[in-house]
């Protein structure tokens, strides 16, 4: 489906979804990067949140909480409690 609508968020999320799965960790340079340009294209589009909160997983696992937080803090959205938890994450 990306080889047909690269740029499409929703693929774009899922794919970089899939790739941070990998039981090696060999996926995560390449979900960061998906998700890097997913967010710089999100603008309004409601899958921002989603996408800014998928950032924030990556930098966890990378062991960067300063910009884990960072991430979360962006967040204005989410579906039922997970906007309290992200922001109980990201300290406020």
């Amino acid at each position: 489906a990306r080889a047909v609508a690269r740029l499409h968020l929703g693929l774009m999320l899922a794919h970089a979804i899939s790739e941070l799965r990998r039981p090696d960790g060999a996926g995560l340079s390449t979900a960061v990067g998906l998700l890097s340009e997913a967010e710089s294209r999100a603008g309004d589009d409601p899958l921002g949140d989603e996408i800014r909160f998928a950032r924030a997983v990556c930098y966890g696992i990378l062991g960067d909480l300063p910009a884990a937080r960072a991430a979360l803090s962006r967040i204005s959205s989410l579906p039922g409690s997970r906007l309290a938890k992200a922001k109980k994450l990201a300290g406020g």
